[in-house]
């Protein structure tokens, strides 16, 4: 979760700056979008499409020659790739007994490892899920 936080106070601090240096332009943004992820980049791009001048704001590198971008089939394996796995977990449910039986459920084990799954090793701790 730390991460979280490190990339967004600054990428909100930069849509803040360009919205306020954009105010002076003859053609301001109507929309900021900050993310391109399955929210945020279809809003963009349907923004864009309905004629709304719009900044997409994003802190990933351009994985696109990533062969799991380019073979539809094999995004589901996306997250296992270093470099486009930033540990980010969502917590679906505030009941943790109910979030864990997700077969994509992450934890952090004792000795400080990851495993991803619903039986994880004793004395870990649930992170969520990516």
């Amino acid at each position: 979760m730390k991460r979280t936080h490190s990339l967004l106070l600054p990428l909100l601090h930069l849509a803040a700056s360009v919205l306020a240096a954009s105010a002076s332009c003859p053609a301001p943004y109507e929309y900021i979008v900050v993310g391109a992820g399955p929210g945020g980049g279809p809003l963009a791009a349907r923004l864009a499409l309905a004629g709304h001048r719009t900044l997409l704001i994003d802190a990933g590198d351009d994985d696109g020659a990533l062969e799991q971008y380019q073979v539809p089939l094999m995004y589901s394996f996306a997250p296992e790739v270093p470099q486009m796995n930033w540990n980010f977990y969502v917590r679906q449910y505030e009941n943790d007994t109910l979030a864990t039986t997700a077969q994509k459920s992450v934890y952090k084990t004792p000795g400080g490892g990851q495993y991803v799954g619903t039986t994880p090793p004793a004395g870990s701790i649930y992170q969520g899920i990516w």
